[in-house]
């Protein structure tokens, strides 16, 4: 797989114009030489809110690049802030078929490690749609996921630094490819550390819809309120 595909972009000054350029092509596949995700590292240095701002900026430029070479609009769906030290099975979030999902994590004390699936990919080596495999052979459940494991692969995370994971999070099949929304799953293996938080700001764009009202996104970045449309 690409170089995104398992290591940290360091983000450094990059502006977020140039960073959302660098990272499109990663996430907004059109093929398999793409790994549909890119984890940007931000380092130690941020304050929680203004993470979240970086986080909403670069979904609004991936929006812009995603018009320019797509077509079609990406807006966002929903955002929200949580505490989370249970495991994930792998899994795609709810939302439009068509679907971005940027998870921003924050630094914590609680080790955790990150896995991506290519579904779609599997998918399309067994002659079937992506929901088709996930009828017959969901990898939340044992034998469904020790079929993908060919098609996974972990991220180089590092808990203590500010985050973002940018995840396709599609559902369309192969013969759509040009949409750039081939789709990949995510789940996060997790050591649980009582009195420890860890905490996650989940931003989800979708293609198509109405957007989230400007003022339910600004409550996101002040207080990390969730919003949805």
């Amino acid at each position: 797989m690409p170089e995104l595909s398992t290591a940290r972009l360091v983000v450094g000054t990059q502006t977020i114009p140039a960073l959302a350029a660098r990272v499109a092509p990663a996430v907004f596949r059109t093929d398999f030489t793409a790994p549909g995700f890119a984890l940007l590292d931000l380092g130690t240095e941020l304050a929680p809110r203004d993470f979240r701002a970086r986080l909403l900026a670069l979904g609004t430029a991936l929006a812009e690049l995603y018009e320019e070479r797509h077509g079609g609009g990406l807006v966002f769906v929903s955002a929200s802030r949580f505490d989370q030290q249970s495991p994930t099975r792998p899994h795609r979030d709810g939302g439009p078929d068509a679907s971005l999902l940027l998870l921003g994590y924050e630094p914590t004390e609680v080790p955790s490690r990150i896995y991506l699936l290519d579904h779609v990919r599997c998918a399309f080596d067994r002659r079937q749609s992506p929901c088709e495999l996930l009828d017959c052979c969901n990898p939340a459940f044992p034998p469904g996921e020790e079929l993908l494991r060919p098609y996974t692969v972990e991220t180089v995370f590092e808990p203590a630094h500010f985050q973002i994971l940018l995840v396709n999070n599609s559902l369309l099949p192969w013969e759509e490819r040009e949409r750039g929304m081939l789709g990949v799953l995510h789940h996060a293996v997790i050591e649980p550390r009582p009195g420890r938080s860890r905490p996650i700001n989940s931003v989800l764009m979708g293609v198509g819809g109405e957007d989230v009202a400007e003022a339910d996104l600004l409550a996101f970045v002040e207080e990390g309120e969730g919003a949805s449309r």
